[in-house]
């Protein structure tokens, strides 16, 4: 069996891979993204026949690879959910999914695409504040985080710093960064 053919018999189950979804917590258009990167996992699988049973696909391992997309949605989500709180109004009013996406754009490509004049701000704040950071051991620190994409532990990992030292450093630029940013905008 190829892998086109794996994915076509999966087609056919496809009810029972978005209750998949709603076992783990997943509901509404997520589904499509979870199942759709579930997908793209499977065509690359190099011996997919081993996931066969009775010529029909093995739903158990389906199972474990929607977790597994399932856990790395999350890890994302849960990796850029400190910068999206940091801007939250007081009442906490944004759309999450469209401040995710822009803070995901901001790190990968290096710019902004925002329909808004204050996103773009807050993102050139925070870009000029990092420049000007005199101590370097925050400034590379920060950079490292950014450029290279690391999570907390990650970081840790390759730097053989404490994670509690990196978190730390992390919080207070953010902390910086906020009252630095509401005394802009109180004195413009």
């Amino acid at each position: 069996m190829t892998n086109n053919q794996f994915i076509i018999k999966l087609l056919d189950k496809n009810e029972d891979l978005i209750k998949i979804c709603n076992y783990h917590g997943i509901f509404n258009n997520i589904v499509d993204d979870v199942l759709q990167e579930t997908y793209v996992k499977l065509l690359n699988f190099k011996e997919i026949n081993r996931y066969v049973k009775d010529d029909e696909p093995n739903m158990f391992i389906v199972f474990k690879i929607i977790s597994n997309v399932i856990h790395d949605y999350r890890k994302v989500e849960k990796k850029y959910i400190d910068e999206i709180n940091i801007w939250s109004d007081d009442n906490g009013e944004h759309s999450q999914e469209i401040d995710r996406y822009l803070i995901y754009l901001q790190r990968k490509y290096g710019y902004v695409y925002s329909s808004s004049e204050e996103d773009n701000e807050k993102y050139e704040f925070i870009k000029n504040e990092l420049e000007h950071i005199s101590d370097w051991f925050k400034k590379r620190l920060l950079e490292l985080y950014i450029n290279d994409e690391h999570t907390i532990r990650s970081l840790s990992k390759a730097t053989k710093i404490n994670t509690n030292v990196i978190q730390k450093v992390f919080r207070e630029f953010k902390l910086d960064c906020v009252e630095k940013y509401k005394i802009k905008k109180t004195d413009s």
